[in-house]
C-alpha cells in the first residue's frame, strides 16, 4: 500500500473522535491499516484533536449567530419569549388581585347586564364574580409555573419483585406462565 498523506490519516483520525471511538481503539484501527508506528499515530493524534477542537469551535460560533438571528426574526415577526410571557401574564395577575382587593374598578357581567364594581366608594362585586377572578389567577400562576419547569417530571424507580424480563410485548409469556 502507498504511503498515505499526512492529512488524510488525520482525516481519519478526526473522523474517529467524531464518532466517539476511544485513543487505544483508533489506534488499532488506523494504525494498522497505514502501518503507523505508535510515535507517528501519536503526533498525528494531537494534530487531529486540534483540528477537531478548531472545527467544534467554528461549529459552534455558527450556531451561535443562528441562534441570534432566530431570535432577531422572532422578535421582528412579534413572538415574546418566555420571559415576556411570564411577565405579561404576572402584570394581569397583579391586575385582578388589585380588583379583588377593591383598590381598581371594573366592570363585570352578570346574566346580560353590565355591572359596575363600585358604586360610590362601596366595592360590591358578586361572590361568583370574586371565585371567577380567583380561578383566573389560579391558572394564570400555574401557566408561569409551567413555563418555569416547576412541574417538572418525576421519576418513577421500579422496586417490584416482579422481573421486568418476565413480561414479553407479543403475549407469549406473562409473569413466566405460557399463554398458547
Amino acid at each position: 500500500m502507498p504511503k498515505p498523506s499526512k492529512q488524510i490519516v488525520i482525516d481519519a483520525i478526526i473522523k474517529g473522535i467524531e464518532l466517539g471511538k476511544e485513543r487505544g481503539n483508533l489506534l488499532a484501527t488506523v494504525g494498522k491499516k497505514w502501518r503507523l508506528s505508535q510515535r507517528t499515530f501519536d503526533r498525528y493524534w494531537k494534530t487531529a484533536q486540534e483540528q477537531h477542537i478548531v472545527t467544534q469551535e467554528a461549529i459552534k460560533s455558527k450556531l451561535a449567530i443562528i441562534d441570534m438571528n432566530a431570535a432577531i426574526d422572532g422578535r421582528k415577526m412579534g413572538l415574546k419569549s418566555k420571559l415576556d410571557r411570564a411577565l405579561k401574564l404576572q402584570k394581569e395577575i397583579d391586575i385582578m388581585e388589585k380588583q379583588l382587593r377593591g383598590d381598581l374598578k371594573f366592570n363585570y357581567v352578570v346574566g346580560n347586564k353590565i355591572m359596575i364594581s363600585h358604586t360610590g366608594n362601596t366595592f360590591t362585586v358578586p361572590i361568583q364574580v370574586q371565585n371567577e377572578i380567583r380561578q383566573t389567577i389560579k391558572s394564570f400562576q400555574s401557566e408561569i409555573s409551567k413555563m418555569e419547569g416547576d412541574y417538572s417530571a418525576t421519576k418513577v424507580e421500579h422496586t417490584g419483585g416482579l422481573s421486568l424480563d418476565t413480561f414479553l410485548i407479543h403475549g407469549k409469556k406473562f409473569a413466566g406462565e405460557n399463554t398458547e
